[in-house]
């Protein structure tokens, strides 16, 4: 397993160091509990979407996603955090601080291409490069007959 992801980022004609390790991962899912029950009950809300709706004289078409302002808000907190921890390694960044380089980077990049590289970052920590390689046939694997 992949010890690490480290990225770079310019942010305001400047570069930072993101860094994700496990423990960083660990660290994030430890400080974003409720939100990540939110964004749990968030899912189960738009299920119904892939459901057929009978649609009828009096149906509301935004019925059901009047919370999505809400919802992208849980997202986005998510995702600070995320950024804090990946900043901290290498800067020590206050939340605040990391909040404010992270509205910089919104403001610049987009929020969802910030939220891509996040979620490509924890991809790379927990990418498994061990069965990727040639690996030698040890003789304590062979089957004993």
């Amino acid at each position: 397993m992949k010890e690490f992801s480290k990225e770079i980022i310019e942010i305001g004609d400047q570069e930072y160091t993101l860094f994700l390790n496990r423990e960083g991962i660990v660290a994030w899912e430890r400080f974003c509990k409720k939100e990540q029950e939110e964004v749990q009950k968030m899912q189960e809300k738009y299920k119904n979407i892939e459901e057929s709706i009978n649609i009828t004289e009096d149906t509301n078409p935004f019925d059901g996603i009047e919370d999505i302002d809400n919802d992208a808000e849980i997202v986005s907190i998510m995702y600070e955090r995320l950024y804090w921890i990946m900043l901290y390694t290498e800067h020590k960044f206050t939340p605040t601080q990391a909040k404010e380089l992270y509205d910089k980077a919104v403001a610049e990049y987009g929020e969802e291409q910030i939220i891509l590289l996040g979620n490509q970052m924890i991809e790379e920590a927990n990418k498994d490069n061990v069965s990727k390689k040639n690996l030698k046939n040890l003789a304590a694997l062979k089957s004993k007959k």
